[in-house]
């Protein structure tokens, strides 16, 4: 988890922008510094725990892999739902 700051003066700056339709590049700069702060403290993945993060952050500005838990979901959904259609 970010640190205070980090989290009150980037993630959560960043989450709003987004939330009010106004991202840019500095939404991505938050969000990718915030990130880099936690690959210092040893992170070996960041999760995207909040809707907004992966709107704001794309992966490949992280060194780290990004894990998006909505895809995850979506991806397993699907899979049921492929599954559920085979089996019946």
């Amino acid at each position: 988890m970010p640190d205070a700051a980090s989290q009150s003066d980037e993630v959560m700056t960043a989450i709003h922008t987004v939330k009010a339709g106004t991202r840019d590049a500095r939404t991505t700069a938050l969000l990718a510094r915030a990130a880099q702060r936690l690959t210092e403290r040893g992170a070996q993945a960041v999760i995207a725990g909040c809707t907004e993060i992966p709107l704001g952050l794309p992966a490949d500005t992280v060194d780290v892999p990004l894990v998006d838990p909505a895809l995850i979901l979506a991806q397993a959904l699907v899979r049921r739902a492929r599954t559920a259609n085979t089996a019946a």
